[in-house]
C-alpha cells in the first residue's frame, strides 16, 4: 500500500482502521494497514480527540524514513452498562516503511492529555502544547486545562520540556532546554 496521506481513524468500534490513501493518480481509495484486517493488540488503543505529526528521524539522509508521532488522546470504556473515558499518556511512533506502531517506553514524557496540539516545528522536531486532562474517571468535573509545552526530538526519539521566554508580545523557545 503506497500512501500520500495516513489517517488515524479515532472512533470507537469494531472495524476501526488504520486507513491509507494510495497514491495512484486522482483516486480516492482507501485500503488497511492492518494485513489482519482488524485492529492488532500490539498497535495503539481505539482513543480520540488525540494528535498525530510527522517527523524525519535522520533529517540529513534525503530519502530518510518518515514516521508519524501519536501522542495521548482519550479512551472510551465500557463496563457494567457504564461508560467513563480517560486521558491517555502513551507515546507511540508509525513506521511508515513498516507499516507497524511501536510504543516508546519513556522515563520523561508530558503529562496525560487530548484535545492538544501538536505539528511538525521541522524535519526531526514536533511541537505540542495545550490539551487537557480529567481528573475523574468519567471525565465530567473537574478537568484540567494545560498550558505546557513538549518538543519531541525525532533523532533521540525523547520528550523535552522547553523554557518559554515572553517578551512583550512574543513567544521564544529558549535553546537551553530545561528537559535535556
Amino acid at each position: 500500500c503506497q500512501h500520500n496521506q495516513i489517517l488515524f481513524n479515532q472512533q470507537q468500534s469494531q472495524s476501526t482502521k488504520l486507513l491509507c490513501q494510495l497514491a495512484k493518480g486522482d483516486t480516492n481509495n482507501w485500503c488497511s494497514l492492518s494485513p489482519l484486517g482488524f485492529w492488532p493488540s500490539n498497535w495503539p488503543s481505539h482513543r480520540f480527540r488525540t494528535q498525530t505529526a510527522f517527523y524525519i528521524r535522520n533529517a540529513s539522509k534525503p530519502n530518510s524514513l518518515k514516521r508519524m508521532l501519536l501522542f495521548g488522546g482519550r479512551q472510551l470504556s465500557r463496563q457494567r452498562n457504564a461508560e467513563t473515558s480517560f486521558s491517555l499518556r502513551d507515546t507511540w511512533i508509525y513506521s511508515t516503511l513498516t507499516h507497524s506502531w511501536a510504543k516508546l517506553n519513556l522515563n520523561r514524557s508530558p503529562k496525560q492529555r487530548d484535545t492538544h496540539a501538536m505539528a511538525t516545528l521541522c524535519a526531526n522536531r514536533v511541537f505540542m502544547t495545550g490539551g487537557q486532562h480529567c481528573t475523574t474517571i468519567r471525565c465530567i468535573s473537574p478537568i484540567v486545562h494545560l498550558n505546557d509545552t513538549w518538543i519531541f526530538d525525532g533523532r533521540t526519539e525523547t520528550w523535552i520540556e522547553p523554557r518559554i521566554i515572553v517578551k512583550g508580545n512574543d513567544l521564544f523557545i529558549d535553546r537551553e532546554m530545561k528537559g535535556k
